[in-house]
Parts: structure tokens; C-alpha cells; sequence
């Protein structure tokens, strides 16, 4: 693969729920050789991934997230960082009367791969859809 077969994307945002909804237009721009049922995992992923770092990631409103997205033959991947604090790689499966608190599981459901780093700074979630 060549580098202009790869197209990379960095965003820096704030730590406000607002982030989502920029980071999911992003993600319809960027992936748009994906099929259609693989752009809507790719855009709730990714929603869910933006959507803890700007909740449990940051600690004021000053803090940012960071956001790369990879798009390439058919596929995204990427990567979204936060400063909070550590956290574990749990799923939380649906059933009770729970609410919230699926986002992990729904990841883990729809991509095909993600992990978890911690670094000095916070954590790093990648992701491949």
C-alpha cells in the first residue's frame, strides 16, 4: 500500500459532548468507500470511544481529545486519546434495569479490533473497523 492509498486525519478537540457529533461528520467524510453497514458500526465506535474520553477522560474543560482516523481500501482505523485517568478494558453486557454504561460492550460488539493503552498522559484507545 502506498501513502496515497492511506489517507490520515488529526483532530484536537475539546472535551465537550459537542466532539462526538464533529468526530462522527469525520467519520462520514472519511469513510466513505466504506459499505453502508460498516460505515453506521464505524460512526457509533467511534461515537462511543469520543464519547467516554469526553466523559470519564477529562477532568476540566480545558482538557482535549485527540482523534486520528485512518481510512484505507474499505476499512478505518484509528485512535482516540484522552487525559484521564486509567481505566480497564471492561464490557459491560445489556440486560436489568441498567442504564448506561454499554458503550465498551457496544465497541466490542461492532469492531473488529480495539485495545487500550495508558500512557503518562491518559489512555489511547485504537480501534479497526
Amino acid at each position: 500500500m502506498n501513502d496515497i492509498d492511506e489517507m490520515r486525519y488529526l483532530l484536537d478537540l475539546p472535551a465537550h459532548p459537542a466532539a462526538v457529533g464533529v468526530v462522527r461528520h469525520l467519520v462520514r467524510d472519511v469513510a466513505r468507500e466504506l459499505d453502508a453497514r460498516r460505515l453506521e458500526r464505524a460512526e457509533i465506535v467511534v461515537s462511543e470511544i469520543v464519547s467516554n474520553a469526553v466523559l470519564h477522560g477529562s477532568r476540566s474543560t480545558r482538557d482535549r481529545v485527540h482523534v486520528e482516523l485512518a481510512a484505507s481500501r474499505g476499512s478505518l482505523s484509528g485512535c482516540v486519546s484522552d487525559c484521564g485517568r486509567r481505566f480497564a478494558r471492561v464490557t459491560v453486557a445489556a440486560g436489568g434495569d441498567r442504564v448506561g454504561g454499554f458503550g465498551l460492550h457496544i465497541v466490542d460488539e461492532l469492531a473488529e479490533r480495539w485495545s487500550v493503552d495508558h500512557t503518562r498522559g491518559g489512555n489511547v484507545v485504537h480501534f479497526t473497523i
